[in-house]
């Protein structure tokens, strides 16, 4: 598990990769935008790789993504990723929590 503070739209390492041979699937999200500006918040599963999962955040809303089934990495030995759509007005939270899959 992982939290990052966003203060800019640049894609920054949200879970750092696993070992030779390991995914990283996610369990849980939640993303909290502490500003008045919408924001829409991209995970990769790689860097600079395909949106996995695209989440809009209204101004000062957290969201809590219900997760029933693992989102599964496609490549073993990546990171997850995050970048927002535009600057947020103040910083946007964001918690991981995944499991290991050899």
């Amino acid at each position: 598990q992982n939290n990052i503070v966003l203060t800019g739209s640049s894609e920054t390492t949200l879970l750092a990769a696993g070992a030779a041979g390991v995914f990283h699937d996610i369990t849980a999200l939640i993303l909290s935008n502490q500003g008045s500006t919408i924001v829409r918040c991209d995970l990769r599963d790689a860097t600079a790789g395909t949106v996995r999962v695209g989440i809009v955040i209204p101004g000062n809303a957290t969201i809590i993504v219900p997760i029933t089934s693992p989102i599964k990495q496609t490549t073993a030995a990546n990171n997850w990723t995050a970048d927002l759509s535009t600057n947020p007005s103040t910083q946007v939270d964001i918690f991981i929590q995944a499991v290991k899959n050899l």
